[in-house]
This record gives structure tokens, sequence and C-alpha cells, in this order.
């Protein structure tokens, strides 16, 4: 094993608190792993922060509950027992220095030795014809029961390795392989498993990288909705707080005019007042006179002066209009604005599937395959037939995609028509695979009542298969029901092309995937 894959191996298994292999490991919200001790000891202010700096943190009460990671306990038991010197607590001496840990051994010789010791003692010419093994290949390489033996078979009965002695007592009479010839079975097996394996990596890198992008883009989603909300109640409060200024502006524009009124009047009545002294002043001293010729030189101008005052004060008398301004509220108006805030805006959810190459829309299948007839035969060959199914439904339904059991090789156009037989969408994949299978045609639309959905292969380079049926309506489930159909395709098919489309009794193997 070299070196990188050790230090790769090493830190698959290694705490990065305490700098050993795992220990009770235990996984936190975050993903992160740690040894079950390693998070006690983090403890700090009764809780405990991941040293990753992910912003998550653990109320030591719950540190009990955390779940033990069993892959990464696996791991651990399983890379110690195929590799026990990686384990750090297994410490070998050089049987030659006695100073370093022994990493070898030499079968000739028979001895541990450090890497140092391995040069310097082999580099002599009668020696370099030594075997030299790694020290936990020679740990594995000698029976346990037998400790001076070398396993040299196979027990093929036991599925085990055995050394001679065992071949002589404990498995007398199984049938057995020597090594190398189990080992070269077992890495053929091994080259079929790696291929598999490393099939898997890249896909779980894929997938690794896709779910990277989808945290972000998820966060990112949810940034632009709580910005669209509070957008929108920002609005609502700007708009409210405009009408709350025009309502109150409205009222100081009244007021001022209505202030006017009233000052004019004030000023009226009070002018009057002082008048009113003037008149008793000038009446007083003609009742106090006793000058007959000054009364009667004086009465023309005083019961003129007092006719026009008294008509003054009639004017006066009869008062002033003004506007009196109050803010109008209906409590039923107030009911509704405050029954539709409350029913402003909804958290509409939709289930995504996330899988390694994207994010889909959850969908569920429905097979509009005919059932009842357990015979299935294959139509073969056709050229420019499209062949589907018209829907009689009760609610729309969102179309993701169209799959048909075919073995066409090449283009497959699948379709949607309209309650006309217009073409209103159409997906296309090229298949390569020339054996019978489901293969799936993307494609997005809704699909309403007496719409149409068809598949066509452009070429005659395969067939579908198909059951026999009638000119009826069949039903599906509770909101859909369907009838075959075919139509006769002599030219491209391109949107809003109208097509003629006709009964047909062979019901194909079809499933569409509809949004939940």
């Amino acid at each position: 094993m070299t070196s990188t894959n050790t230090d790769q191996l090493q830190e698959l298994i290694t705490c990065t608190i305490c700098h050993d292999r795992y220990k009770d490991p235990r996984i936190l919200p975050c993903s992160h792993t740690f040894c079950y001790n390693c998070i006690r000891t983090s403890i700090q202010d009764d809780k405990v922060i991941c040293p990753f700096q992910d912003d998550e943190i653990i109320d030591q009460n719950d540190i009990d509950k955390l779940p033990i990671n069993r892959t990464a306990k696996d791991m651990v038991d399983f890379l110690l027992n195929i590799n026990p010197s990686l384990d750090k607590k297994t410490y070998y001496p050089c049987e030659n220095c006695n100073e370093k840990q022994a990493l070898n051994w030499c079968e000739k010789c028979g001895t541990n030795l450090c890497e140092a010791c391995t040069q310097s003692v082999h580099a002599i010419k009668i020696f370099q014809t030594h075997t030299i093994v790694s020290l936990s290949n020679k740990i594995l390489s000698f029976c346990s029961e037998h400790v001076d033996e070398k396993f040299k078979y196979w027990c093929t009965q036991c599925d085990t390795l055995v050394c001679r002695d065992c071949l002589l007592f404990k498995h007398k009479d199984h049938t057995f392989l020597p090594m190398k010839d189990a080992a070269a079975d077992a890495t053929d097996n091994f080259e079929k498993v790696m291929h598999e394996v490393n099939e898997i990596k890249r896909n779980l890198t894929q997938f690794s990288n896709t779910m990277k992008n989808a945290i972000e883009r998820q966060r990112e989603i949810v940034r632009y909705e709580m910005q669209e909300t509070a957008q929108l109640f920002a609005n609502l409060q700007r708009l409210l707080e405009e009408r709350k200024c025009v309502l109150i502006k409205q009222l100081e524009d009244e007021q001022v005019e209505t202030m006017k009124i009233l000052s004019q009047q004030q000023m009226k009545v009070d002018q009057h007042l002082k008048l009113t002294t003037v008149q008793e002043f000038c009446i007083r001293k003609m009742l106090e006179s006793s000058d007959s010729v000054q009364i009667l030189k004086f009465k023309s101008i005083l019961i003129h002066k007092y006719k026009e005052f008294s008509e003054q004060y009639e004017k006066i008398d009869e008062g002033c209009i003004i506007q009196r301004h109050t803010f109008k509220r209906d409590d039923k108006d107030l009911e509704q604005l405050a029954d539709m805030i409350l029913r402003l805006g909804n958290i509409k959810s939709k289930s995504h599937v996330v899988k390694k190459d994207g994010i889909t829309i959850k969908t569920i299948p429905i097979d509009l395959s005919k059932i009842s007839d357990n015979r299935t035969d294959v139509i073969s060959k056709e050229q420019n037939i499209a062949r589907g199914y018209k829907f009689s439904l009760k609610q729309p339904m969102k179309l993701r995609s169209i799959r048909i059991h075919s073995d066409h090789v090449g283009q497959l156009i699948g379709f949607v028509v309209d309650d006309t037989n217009s073409v209103i969408q159409k997906g296309i994949i090229n298949s390569v695979n020339a054996t019978m299978k489901w293969v799936t045609i993307p494609i997005e639309c809704e699909i309403k009542n007496n719409y149409g959905v068809l598949v066509l292969p452009p070429s005659n380079s395969g067939s579908y298969t198909y059951k026999n049926g009638d000119n009826q309506f069949r039903k599906v489930n509770d909101n859909c029901s369907v009838k075959s159909k075919l139509c006769s395709i002599t030219n491209q098919i391109i949107l809003s092309s109208q097509l003629t489309v006709i009964n047909n009794t062979h019901s194909i193997s079809m499933i569409i995937d509809v949004e939940e």
C-alpha cells in the first residue's frame, strides 16, 4: 500500500480533535463526526460548537442523543482488520536497531526491520535475494493456529486460508486450491468489484457536487423568497404610510380653512362687542342729560347708528358655517382588511428529488398500459406512425416525462396535442440501446381534458410492446381515463401543426410521470 493511500485511509478513520482513530464516533447535525469523549471534552458554557466553525451548536444535554456514525465505526474495524499497522497503538520495534518502529519483515532472516535497517542490512549482495514484505502482510501471512506455518492454501469448503498443517488435521478431506490460484480468482472478482466501486465513486462524486450546488441553490432560493416577502410587506407599509399622510394632510388643510373662518368670526364678535360699549356710553349720556335740545339733536344720529349696529349684530348672531372633519372608519372594512392581510401571500411547497445528475420536481408515475389482458404483443418496425392516448380528465395534470417500452434505436419523439389535435409541446430523445426497455422522453406540459399524448419513432428501427384493446375510454384512476389513439405523420412535427388523430385498438405500453 502506497504512502498516499495509507495517509488517505488514516484520514478516513481519524478524529480531527484527538488525531487518533475514531472511538465511539458520533455524528453531529452538521454531518461532521468526532469521538464521543472528544465532543464531551469540548463543552464550553454548557454547549459544544463544531470545530469546523459551521455555526452548529449542540447543547450538552443533547450529546448523549447524538447518533453513532456506524459507517465510520465499521470503517475503523475493517481497515484495522486488513491492515493492523494503521493502528497507532500497535508497536513493533525494529529488531536490528531497537530504536524505530518496524515496518517490514524479512522472510529469510525472520526479522522485523525499520525502513532504514531494511535498506542498510539488505544492501549487502548476499542478502539482496531475501524477500522483504510489509509487517502488516507478515502479520496476516501466518496461521493463527500453527504460528510457524505460513498460509499456502485456500479451503474452498470453509472459504478460508489454511496452512499445510491445517490440511492434515482440521481441514482434512476438504477441497482446496493453491493460494496463488485462489488469489487469482479473487483478483478477477476484485477487478469487477473495483470497476463497480469506481463507477459508484464517480456517481457519488457527481452526487456530492450536485448536493453542494443544491445546498447553495436552496439558500439562494430561500434568501430570494425572504426578500420578496419582505418587499411585499414593505410596499404594504409604504402604501399604508402614504394613505395615512394623505388623510392627515386633508385634515390639516381643512383645519386651516376652518380656523380662518372661526378667527374671522371671532374678530367680528370682538369688534361688535367694542361697539356695544360705544352704543351703551352714548345712550347712557342721553339718558343722563336734562338738555332737551341736546337729546333731540342727537336722537336721529343715535337711532341711525343703533339701527346699523343692530343690523350688524343680527348678521353676527346668525353665526358662521364651518366644516368639522372626522376620520370615518368602517369596522366591517377593517375586518375585511385584517382578514385579507392574514391571507395575504402563502408559502407553497413542491417536492423535489435530488439525484446525482441534478434536481427535479418529484413526480408520480401513471401507467396507461392496459393491464386486464395478460398477453403482450409487439408492434414491429413501423414508420411515421405515432401511437398513444387521448385523456378524459376531471382535473388537469402537469406532465414531466413520457416513458415508452421500446427497442427503437435513434430518435424518439413524444408530443402533446390539445382538444383540437394541434401540437402544443414535444420532447425528443436519442436511444442507443437496441434491447427492449423503458425509454424516458422528457417533456413539460399541462394536460387538460381531451388532450392527447403520443410517441413517434421517425425511423422503422425498432418496435413497441402493446396489448389488444378497443375504442372505448378505460379508467386508469379516479381522475383519468384514456382511449387508444394513433395518427399518421407525413411531415416534420412542429408546434401548432394540426394532426388527424384516429381511434386505435392497440394499447401501447406507456407510463407518464406527472407532478404530485
